[in-house]
């Protein structure tokens, strides 16, 4: 794993120069490369993105990110070029059409056209996939699942600094994209190694209601109470808008049966009064709302990257997406999160990024590998 960076947004020909440069100077580049790219989204709007992909001999998969992080730099301003490079491991990939009407057809689509070049099944796949408020993230994972067959899947879901999340791209090539998904495929000799950290649930609040009306990811009613007029009761809407900081309040959902508590985001209201969540919403599941603070993510973070780095061989890579909340969570001091990564990473070589969603897989009782969509959580992958 090799990794770069450039914090120059308006001058096209330093930032391809700052991150050309860098790569250049580091270890020479193997028979196969894939360029994982995250960065501010004004990246995208100012042609550094398509410039430096442009000037790269592999391909470039990625999104736009509200912080992100490589060995010896990190901010909310930054451009992050990580390149994993193998004589054995091969990478396919290839951008879905536009999502906005259905899910199955474009991914599946997108799936094939980058399997056509496999000589043997993929080891694992990275997902790079639009924040859609119509979605649940639980689809993403449903639908490439049953197109994949459960192969191993590691990827976020594109955020940005907008209130509204608006210009949330994935990035493919050089082109930035609103309502694409982009796949890449790996095969050979990977043996990819995952670890999950979600929020603490023993942080609960004593606040909780029924979710007695919802439609996937569209949560309309609580305890028969329009979810709308409920929210401002608790001071977290006003005028049929969230406010800002219910996006670090984890709502922990119970099913009431053996499968354990999920933490889902609530992003927006829409204009008939439901709340737009980041996940499915299941009519007569119990809603809990969490208190997570600065402490906890940072609490968190050390944990599982001190397993990380116990795990981690010395000539291992790992990406590691957080969740946007958990950003939230830290207030001013918004590059906590990152500086704890960096101060116990050091140099091994790392990607840091922040994301809507993430896509990781857990392990379960009996061993196996189960792909599930995140929030509230840091997943790791180490290479």
């Amino acid at each position: 794993m090799l990794t770069a960076y450039t914090d120059e947004i308006d001058d096209v020909e330093k930032a391809v120069a700052d991150v050309t440069g860098m790569l250049r100077d580091g270890p020479p580049l193997l028979t196969y490369s894939l360029g994982i790219l995250s960065c501010y989204e004004e990246f995208v709007e100012s042609g550094v993105v398509n410039a430096l992909s442009d000037r790269l001999p592999f391909t470039v998969a990625g999104f736009v990110t509200m912080g992100t992080a490589v060995p010896g730099a990190m901010g909310q301003l930054q451009l992050s070029l990580t390149v994993l490079t193998s004589d054995d491991v091969r990478f396919f990939a290839a951008a879905s059409s536009s999502l906005t009407e259905e899910l199955d057809f474009p991914l599946k689509t997108a799936y094939r056209k980058a399997a056509a070049g496999l000589a043997a099944p993929p080891c694992m796949m990275f997902t790079f996939a639009p924040l859609l408020y119509q979605y649940a993230g639980d689809e993403y994972v449903e639908v490439l699942d049953k197109i994949s067959g459960g192969i191993p899947n590691f990827g976020a879901l594109s955020i940005n600094h907008n209130i509204d999340f608006t210009s949330c791209y994935t990035i493919f090539n050089g082109e930035a994209m609103r309502d694409c998904a982009v796949l890449v495929l790996a095969s050979g000799g990977c043996s990819p190694d995952f670890i999950v950290t979600a929020v603490d649930i023993s942080h609960m609040g004593n606040r909780s209601v029924v979710i007695t009306g919802a439609q996937r990811n569209l949560l309309k009613e609580v305890d028969g109470i329009p979810l709308s007029r409920f929210l401002e009761s608790m001071g977290l809407a006003d005028g049929g808008q969230t406010t800002k900081g219910v996006l670090s309040i984890p709502f922990i959902i119970e099913y009431g049966d053996s499968r354990p508590p999920v933490a889902r985001v609530l992003f927006s209201i829409t204009p008939e009064g439901y709340g737009v969540c980041s996940g499915v919403m299941p009519t007569g599941a119990r809603l809990i709302f969490a208190i997570m603070d600065k402490q906890d993510v940072l609490n968190s973070t050390q944990s599982l990257l001190e397993e990380a780095a116990a795990r981690q061989a010395e000539q291992q890579g790992m990406l590691i997406f957080s969740c946007a909340s958990r950003n939230l969570a830290l207030g001013v001091d918004m590059l906590a999160e990152i500086e704890v990564i960096g101060t116990i990473l050091g140099n091994k070589p790392y990607l840091a990024a922040y994301s809507a969603g993430e896509i990781c897989p857990v392990r379960g009782e009996d061993g196996r590998l189960t792909n599930r969509f995140h929030n509230n959580t840091l997943v790791t992958c180490l290479i």
